[in-house]
């Protein structure tokens, strides 16, 4: 997670992160040749999976949530219309 963040800006999910991690420490090991062409595809956006990095790398809990990316009216926060407000 934070190689990706870090070096192309990209919030990769937690099961996205542990497929670069992997690949990463095969590289290291010499497993990959130099001239490989390697895809990784990442499966989601790490944004839900911040709370769960920051615990874990005992930072403090990030202000951005999944919230943020979502349209006005959606996620938890939205307030049900009620039946007798005119739409």
């Amino acid at each position: 997670m934070q190689v990706l963040g870090h070096t192309e800006g990209v919030l990769a999910a937690l099961e996205s992160a542990h497929a670069v991690g992997h690949l990463l420490e095969i590289a290291d090991r010499g497993e990959v040749p130099e001239d490989s062409v390697v895809v990784l595809c990442l499966s989601a956006l790490g944004d839900k999976d911040l709370g769960v990095a920051a615990d874990r790398l005992g930072l403090a809990q990030p202000l951005i949530s999944s919230e943020v990316f979502m349209a006005p009216g959606e996620g938890p926060r939205a307030t049900p219309a009620h039946e007798d407000e005119p739409s």
